[in-house]
């Protein structure tokens, strides 16, 4: 996904796996930079797209989706 992202035109792409800490600490980069983006008085141009591959999940070895 990030490869055809960057082919698109995206110029930074993050990417995040298996990890809860790296996701949360990618969404709080995420939101500095959507407060800057906001308080720049439009000098800053954002586009935010979020896409989450995610299988569902296992609780006591069952599969809840």
């Amino acid at each position: 996904m990030k490869r055809h992202l960057s082919f698109l035109g995206f110029e930074e792409v993050i990417e995040v796996h298996d990890s809860f800490d790296d996701f949360d600490k990618s969404f709080k980069e995420i939101n500095r930079r959507v407060i800057e983006a906001d308080l720049s008085g439009g000098k800053i141009r954002l586009l935010l797209y979020t896409y989450f591959a995610g299988h569902g999940n296992m609780y006591d070895g069952a599969t809840r989706t």
